[in-house]
């Protein structure tokens, strides 16, 4: 008898507007497409892993409960999130409704194909989900220790004095951007044309849209 087809959705996830999800997105898609799995969602969430509540998890419970799906594919397990109880709590509900989470860095499961919850694939899951959150935890100390070392040797931080531009400058030098706005052209698409982050974007949105 021919195995059923899982329905899958793919769950990509960065910190800040300036990032990019679309190599998760590429990358997940390729591996679904080499498994055989039926992709029925990208969610795609920009947002802190270290927030308690995630839109795109939520997106994701949605799904699960609505049976649309039975498996979800991540690259890695701080994708999902960098706090170990949020990461557990989805994973122990996801298993509640029976569905898979994937992720392919490691290419473990925490379900069998029977259904069954995969013990070893939940060690494995708890033991970097703990890891992701403390290399945040080290980062954000290092940013901040390396803040304070500026500070006591006299270096002004942040924009410098009288450097503010006049609006009617800032979209001047913008000029493209302004004009692919204009045009209705996808954020993500200026983005790549104009070699620029989201935020640049958005700034020259707002203003914009002030004047």
């Amino acid at each position: 008898m021919n195995k059923k087809v899982p329905n899958v959705a793919i769950l990509c996830r960065v910190s800040t507007e300036e990032q990019d999800t679309s190599r998760q997105v590429s990358e997940l898609k390729a591996l679904c497409y080499e498994k055989g799995w039926n992709v029925v969602a990208v969610i795609e969430n920009q947002e802190s892993g270290m927030k308690r509540s995630l839109a795109g998890l939520e997106t994701v419970k949605e799904l699960a409960r609505k049976g649309k799906i039975q498996k979800v594919v991540v690259s890695e397990i701080s994708r999902i999130a960098r706090r170990l109880s949020v990461v557990s709590n989805f994973v122990e509900e996801m298993e509640d409704l029976k569905v898979s989470i994937f992720w392919q860095n490691q290419g473990l499961e925490t379900l069998q194909e029977n259904g069954e919850r995969n013990g070893v694939a939940n060690i494995f899951l708890a033991a970097f989900a703990e890891i992701a959150r403390n290399e945040r935890e080290m980062t954000v100390k290092r940013i901040r220790s390396g803040l304070a070392s500026a500070r006591e040797k006299g270096k002004v931080l942040g924009r410098p004095k009288n450097s503010l531009k006049s609006p009617q400058q800032f979209l001047s030098d913008h000029r493209g951007i302004v004009r692919r706005l204009k045009e209705k052209q996808a954020i993500r698409d200026i983005a790549r044309l104009e070699r620029c982050s989201f935020s640049t974007i958005y700034k020259v949105k707002n203003v914009l849209e002030e004047m």
